[in-house]
């Protein structure tokens, strides 16, 4: 429908209050929606953003060749008035309405919240409660799947459907900033758990997860580095570590104050430790495999150290409590 061209009878009832402010540029035609637009002055309703119900005009009042402010509209609040919509159902009762201009309502969530349909007068006619629309200012009550949007041509939109809150844009790799670069906001997301929770402290520069687990799929990659120079992932079969450049380096602990590794075989109690306390590698396993091309200078041979076989695979070698006790080839 159309903006009213004429003066209407909304059968207001139950005044609750009365106001006589500066009217924008623009009339008013009496018991037509109110409201105060984004500018702060009285207006026709219409679907524009920041729009706000008032009232209805009480009285008529053309300030269409004037300046904004030049003269002030009468306008009451009523708890319940008649408004023109289409498309109305009985099982509509109890439903949110918007106003579409400033005599008509419909069911679709816009700009300006008018209130609950109570009486169906007609599938034309509706009797509106504007109580919701005013009970705190500068609040809007949203039913179910209703989107309060941002941004000039509804660019990012906010709505609960019933079960989740939905956050959802109209252009992809749009954005959503909390706090501004040098001031942030913490953010807090609790868990199911008591005092389980996942904290960005803005002041801490940090994020802390108290009693919540971060879980990576199959392939998920955590990476390391500005230009991601390290990363790991666990493949389905193995965990997976790499680098970027070669020759990388992954260094556990600090000189003089390392930390133990211990890797664990198949068989229950054999293991390989790197105990740091002791600076000693320990094989706690039935065999050591040194391989097919193995240099033994760096071993004690009996009581001869720095006995070197070469890169030809020595044909056997006896190591008692680490040390290599004898050795041929």
């Amino acid at each position: 429908m159309s903006a009213a061209t004429a003066d209407r009878n909304g059968q207001i009832r139950n005044v609750l209050c009365a106001f006589e402010l500066p009217l924008a540029v623009d009339i008013g035609y009496v018991h037509c929606a109110a409201v105060i637009n984004s500018a702060g002055y009285v207006a026709p309703a219409t679907a524009a953003a920041g729009d706000r119900f008032l009232g209805v005009f009480s009285h008529g009042v053309d300030n269409s060749g004037g300046s904004a402010g030049d003269l002030k509209a009468k306008v009451v609040t009523p708890m319940e008035a008649l408004w023109d919509a289409s498309g109305i159902n009985q099982t509509d009762v109890g439903a949110d309405v918007w106003f579409s201009d400033d005599h008509t309502v419909t069911l679709t969530p816009g700009n300006c919240y008018a209130g609950v349909i109570m009486e169906r007068v007609s599938a034309s006619l509706v009797r509106v409660n504007h109580l919701p629309a005013l009970r705190l200012p500068n609040t809007q009550a949203l039913a179910d799947s209703s989107a309060l949007t941002f941004g000039d041509s509804s660019d990012i939109a906010i709505a609960w459907d019933g079960s989740k809150l939905a956050v959802t844009q109209a252009t992809a790799n749009s954005g959503i900033h909390l706090g501004v670069d040098g001031a942030g906001i913490d953010l807090k997301l609790f868990g199911d758990s008591a005092s389980s929770y996942a904290l960005w402290d803005q002041s801490a520069d940090k994020l802390i997860l108290d009693g919540a687990d971060i879980r990576l799929q199959d392939n998920d990659i955590l990476n390391f580095g500005d230009a991601d120079d390290l990363f790991m992932a666990w493949d389905g079969t193995q965990f997976v570590i790499n680098a970027l450049g070669a020759n990388s380096a992954i260094h556990i602990g600090v000189d003089g104050a390392g930390l133990d590794v211990k890797f664990f075989g198949d068989t229950a109690s054999s293991y390989m430790l790197w105990d740091q306390s002791a600076d000693k590698l320990i094989i706690n396993a039935g065999s050591a495999d040194l391989g097919t091309a193995c240099e033994a200078n760096a071993y004690t041979v009996g009581g001869v150290a720095g006995c070197d076989f070469g890169p030809a695979a020595p044909a056997s070698i006896t190591v008692v409590k680490g040390i290599v006790t004898a050795a041929s080839s």
